[in-house]
């Protein structure tokens, strides 16, 4: 019998649960919301240059990564950033 995929499920979890413990608290998510603002994740670039055009993806899909592993609804992420309470400069 292999350990390993067992193994490899806790590491995953505890992976998941170091990614809920650095972002669930305010300043957590004020770092999440400055980088997602930072991507461009909700206000689209146009980018003519397609070397800065895959960076500008890159940076998208980072934030993507870490909203899928959060478990976060996207609508709620949205309203998040479109809120009064963050502002221009990402400070609440």
């Amino acid at each position: 019998m292999n350990d390993n995929p067992s193994k490899e499920a806790k590491e995953a979890a505890q992976v998941v649960r170091n990614y809920k413990a650095v972002f669930k608290g305010e300043q957590g998510r004020s770092v999440l919301l400055d980088m997602a603002k930072n991507a461009n994740l909700f206000s689209p670039a146009p980018e003519l240059n397609p070397q800065k055009l895959a960076f500008k993806e890159g940076q998208r899909a980072v934030i993507i990564a870490i909203f899928n592993t959060l478990e976060m609804d996207y609508t709620n992420v949205l309203k998040l950033f479109t809120s009064d309470n963050y502002d221009d400069e990402g400070e609440e």
